[in-house]
């Protein structure tokens, strides 16, 4: 088990440190738990709101002996999902025709969904699972501890915020490849501020920042102020022509494992502001117009 929640308490195994971890939620910022597995989250949302919204969508469905395929189109709307909520995004492009499409594969003998292909006008993303077992445990007599050994510790909360905080600490010296497979250390930078934005092609709130970010380095570009964005090397393959497509001038790294890990993230995108020293003085998660940009500037002209 990796994760699990009993509808109170929700649990996630770290087998590589032998370590687990609890969120009781009672400092959760949403006004909701993120507790469902991401994809059926959201397969379900999609299938919610195709029953609900009042968009126009055109649905095209082919049946075999297996599965059932509903090709959903959706005219004039660009609609992406975070979590359980879909999220109209009309800052970025042209909204005239079939803007997002999504098809979903579900099995005719379990009733489930196990594949779904979004397609945006930027990218195209297929998610898919396998080997799929229904859980037949009785969720009254379900205990989490059943399936965590014994002598496993438990990580507070204190000591897992303790480990992410990176704030003046010295930021991890990357050494990652460019679009060209030429290597880029943060040894080598130099500016009074660097800033830091671990980002993806299969994000919306990082592709609504694009436009920002676009104009951040233009801004900045008189004064000693350098930029970078990292993309995981899994995204190579889509990555020149999104970068073709949207103009973007400013340096593009292709991220490791290790970069991600080092730097604690899960949340796509991550804004990290250095000063002249290459230590962390500003961390911004996530992108919210009209709010983030001036977080960001600000924690510039701190460092300037």
């Amino acid at each position: 088990m990796i994760y699990a929640y009993d509808g109170t308490i929700q649990t996630k195994v770290n087998w590589k440190d032998y370590c687990f971890k609890t969120n009781d939620f009672s400092n959760n910022p949403w006004p909701y738990r993120t507790v469902m597995a991401p994809f059926f989250a959201k397969t379900k949302a999609l299938i919610e709101y195709v029953l609900r919204t009042e968009d126009s969508l055109q649905i095209d469905s082919i049946i075999d002996k297996n599965n059932v395929v509903y090709k959903i189109s959706i005219v004039n709307e660009r609609i992406e999902f975070v979590g359980r909520l879909p999220i109209h995004i009309n800052e970025l492009g042209s909204n005239e025709g079939i803007v997002s499409e999504y098809v979903l594969y579900v099995n005719k003998k379990t009733n489930l969904p196990f594949k779904l292909q979004r397609t945006l006008p930027s990218n195209t993303m297929i998610e898919e699972i396998s080997h799929l077992k229904i859980n037949h445990l009785i969720k009254d007599s379900f205990s989490i501890s059943n399936y965590i050994p014994s002598n496993m510790p438990r990580r507070s909360q204190k000591e897992e915020n303790s480990n992410r905080d990176l704030l003046n600490s010295l930021a991890f010296n990357y050494k990652l490849q460019d679009m060209k497979g030429q290597f880029h250390s943060l040894e080598d930078v130099s500016s009074k501020v660097h800033v830091i934005n671990i980002t993806s092609l299969f994000c919306g709130p990082c592709n609504l920042s694009i436009p920002y970010l676009k104009e951040l380095n233009q801004k900045y570009s008189e004064v000693d102020f350098s930029f970078v964005s990292l993309y995981q090397e899994i995204e190579k393959k889509g990555l020149e022509k999104y970068v073709n497509k949207n103009e973007l001038k400013y340096e593009i790294l292709l991220s490791d494992k290790q970069t991600l890990e080092s730097y604690n993230i899960n949340l796509t995108p991550t804004f990290i502001i250095l000063d002249s020293n290459k230590k962390i003085r500003k961390i911004i998660y996530g992108f919210r117009k009209g709010k983030t940009e001036t977080e960001i500037e600000n924690a510039i002209k701190q460092q300037l």
